[in-house]
């Protein structure tokens, strides 16, 4: 029975130990920054500019693995441009994505082939092209319809970043 009160004791103590940080004030993993890396345009049928965004360039293997995962917002008018070696069909998934996004899916004539409308957050369902796409497009969620983005549309994008010639 002292054995008991002793344990129980010596948990209370361990537990209410205030150099011990709350699991409230416990820091945060670092969310990854926005990289303005490029702009990139969408222009309408009648090549009218539809969308003027900032963009992010997810061209190299790491990433694209990363992608937007962990972020808990988008600067207004922003979002990652996935440039792949060639048309194929793409999949993505929004696992460990906290936010809901817009895909755009974009073959190699830079013509917009699928969009995909708010994706669920955290989601292993996959969202998949409708044709073979060498370009994706992640913009916050419902920014597809508030600037009336649909298939057919052309798109064109430029660097602006040193990171790549």
């Amino acid at each position: 029975m002292k054995q008991l009160f002793l344990f129980c004791f010596c948990l209370f103590i361990t537990a209410c130990n205030p150099e011990k940080p709350a699991p409230e004030t416990l820091p945060k993993a670092d969310e990854p920054a926005f990289r303005e890396e490029g702009r990139l345009w969408i222009m309408g049928t009648d090549s009218s500019r539809v969308a003027d965004l900032k963009i992010e360039i997810a061209d190299s293997p790491e990433e694209q693995e990363m992608g937007l995962m962990n972020r808990t917002s988008l600067p207004e008018n922003s979002g990652m441009l996935f440039i792949f070696p060639k048309d194929e069909p793409q999949q993505f998934w929004m696992a460990n994505t906290l936010i809901s996004l817009d895909l755009i899916f974009i073959n190699s004539e830079k013509e917009v082939v699928t969009v995909a409308k708010l994706a669920q957050p955290q989601s292993t369902t996959g969202i998949p092209s409708t044709a073979p796409a060498k370009y994706v497009l992640e913009i916050a969620g419902g920014q597809a319809d508030h600037f009336g983005i649909t298939e057919g549309m052309i798109m064109d994008f430029m660097r602006t970043d040193t990171k790549h010639p």
